[in-house]
């Protein structure tokens, strides 16, 4: 089954989509900004609230801690040894 694609811009008429549907047409009305950036995620890493407040109390990115906790998770103790491993 194939299906019918057409993109129109806004504002389409409800007389327009009355048509298109009577045609086989689906309306999928959607908003599309090409210049809309993608907002980052709040938290990109895996780490617990703890150990980013640590480590952004002792200037250090987070994104370059290893994390051993469950599934990679970043601790306060990770924080802690990689403040540790800078210091030598």
């Amino acid at each position: 089954m194939s299906e019918k694609i057409i993109y129109e811009p806004h504002p389409v008429t409800p007389e327009r989509k009355k048509e298109l549907r009577e045609k086989g047409y689906k309306i999928i009305d959607a908003q599309f900004d090409p210049n809309r950036k993608e907002e980052a995620p709040m938290n990109p890493v895996k780490a617990s609230d703890a150990a980013i407040k640590h480590a952004q109390a002792n200037g250090v990115n987070i994104e370059e801690v290893v994390g051993t906790g469950q599934n990679g998770a970043i601790t306060k103790t990770d924080v802690d040894n990689h403040i540790a491993a800078l210091s030598k």
